[in-house]
């Protein structure tokens, strides 16, 4: 019995280091899995629906009524030149969203809006494609 006493110690010394790469490595494991699912991404923000404001020119946001109507196919309608939307002059065009970035293209591409979208708020720019610093301006429109 003496003579089997050493094996019995050798395979139960195997067992522990065995256990241990076993525990070290499903601590590996769980550490990866809860930091990668408890990183919140930021849901993407909703525009769908109307959203009216402002727009100007220069640094200016102020001065024209502005509108946006977008739909849930990128399509939208900026209203311009009065509140009565059935009487504006109406711009069609396709939107598109990445993050928190608005980009709004009109009139066959001629005219860009870009924005930044904050909770129930879009600032942004507006500018002429090519450039023109004649109707280049800023604009401001919330959720309605």
């Amino acid at each position: 019995m003496a003579q089997n006493m050493p094996n019995i110690i050798k395979i139960n010394i195997n067992s522990i280091i065995i256990m241990k790469y076993k525990l070290f490595f499903s601590a590996a494991v769980i550490s990866v899995v809860f930091f990668t699912t408890s990183c919140k991404k930021e849901p993407k923000p909703s525009v769908i629906g109307f959203w009216e404001g402002s727009s100007g020119k220069g640094a200016n946001n102020t001065g024209t009524f502005t509108a946006f109507l977008f739909d849930s196919n990128n399509q939208v309608i900026a209203y311009n030149t009065g509140t009565d939307t059935s009487n504006a002059d109406k711009f069609f065009g396709t939107y598109s969203l990445a993050n928190k970035t608005i980009t709004m293209l009109f009139e066959d591409n001629t005219f860009t809006y870009v924005g930044t979208v904050n909770n129930n708020e879009i600032t942004g720019t507006m500018d002429a494609i090519p450039s023109n610093p004649v109707v280049s301006g800023h604009f401001i429109v919330t959720k309605q």
